[in-house]
């Protein structure tokens, strides 16, 4: 189903007069078409830049198939169900962000939030480390005492004595005769205890080293570290026809709206978390008086303190804090205007 709205190249040529004049453009969309397949989605809007945007479609990231500093064009995923969703828009230069709520297909009633889905498994046990080297030999222990010396053996038997010689006549000496044959040796006596051991020589050089053993089990995966805290968001809107002389007329921060009496016709759905807003900011395509006039955020139908006074038409900028609900609804209004008409109103709001 294709969308078309007809004010397009009217709002785009005052986008880009309005972007000219700033520094450093925030993003902003104005609307959304999709075409006839339903397989890519135009966002029209501006302060896309030059770099590579990024795109979500709800919780999906969308890839981008071209895009300029005014219009972009991502591919839908397939089977995606027909709905209203929260699309994100990220410039690739300095990463700011703008917010706006899609429709994709026939957008039925909400249906009732499905229960939460199942823990998923534990992964599996990491391989296992390897095993640490053999530690070294230690040293020898010193050698045990020398035991007691054994007893002495007996002494062996004397052999026979020989036969005595016959006595001769006494004469002068004779020679002496030769000496007897020795007896037998004795029976060898009992050994004697051993000696004391030796001193213990040098020890021998070091073996090879073993294998290495197995890796142990790696360790488990510490926990996710926290997410760093969230950059800030923009809203930005187009209210058409801003009347003369209004005391009460009400615009949106979000798409194209014509200027209303009542808020319920330009408010804006927040996201389902408390945001923060810090800053407004105001610019007229028409001609603003002397007196100009005083423009406010809406919280629902409280008037906010985030609000600035309007009296040139090169616009206002107002800062401060406003905290808003999770699914508020959210505009702004026009107070104590001006003679002359200041036609069609740009309105960001910067949240976090």
């Amino acid at each position: 189903m294709i969308r078309h709205n007809s004010l397009l190249i009217a709002l785009l040529l005052a986008v880009a007069a309005t972007l000219g004049a700033q520094e450093r453009p925030f993003p902003f969309i104005l609307n959304t078409t999709e075409n006839t397949q339903g397989t890519q989605l135009t966002i029209d809007g501006g302060g896309f830049g030059s770099r590579l945007p990024r795109v979500w479609l709800g919780a999906t990231v969308l890839t981008v198939s071209k895009w300029d500093n005014f219009s972009i064009t991502a591919e839908l995923p397939a089977g995606i169900a027909a709905g209203a969703y929260l699309l994100k828009v990220e410039d690739g230069e300095w990463h700011r962000t703008a917010l706006f709520a899609a429709a994709i297909g026939q957008i039925g009633p909400a249906g009732p939030q499905g229960p939460a889905g199942p823990q998923g498994p534990m992964g599996a046990t990491g391989p296992a480390g390897p095993m640490g080297p053999t530690g070294a030999t230690g040293p020898a222990g010193v050698a045990g005492p020398a035991g007691p010396m054994g007893a002495t053996g007996p002494a062996g038997v004397a052999g026979p004595a020989g036969p005595a010689g016959p006595m001769g006549a006494t004469g002068p000496a004779g020679v002496a005769g030769p000496a007897g044959p020795a007896g037998p040796m004795g029976a060898t006596g009992a050994t004697g205890p051993a000696g004391p051991a030796g001193p213990i020589g040098p020890a021998g050089p070091a073996g090879p080293a073993g294998p290495t053993g197995p890796t142990g089990p790696a360790g488990p995966t510490g926990p996710t570290g926290p997410q760093g805290p969230e950059g800030p968001s923009f809203l930005t809107g187009h209210t058409v026809g801003i009347p003369a002389d209004s005391t009460e007329i009400y615009g949106t921060f979000s798409g194209i709206a014509n200027a209303s009496s009542s808020a319920t016709d330009v408010e804006l759905l927040s996201p389902d978390r408390t945001i923060t807003a810090t800053r407004v900011t105001f610019v007229p395509t028409g001609t603003v008086g002397s007196t100009g006039e005083n423009i406010y955020l809406m919280v629902g139908s409280t008037l906010t303190t985030l609000a600035c006074h309007l009296s040139s038409s090169s616009g206002c900028t107002g800062t401060g804090s406003v905290t808003i609900p999770p699914n508020s609804v959210i505009s702004y209004r026009v107070a104590n205007c001006c003679d002359p008409s200041p036609g069609d109103m740009l309105a960001t709001l910067e949240f976090q």
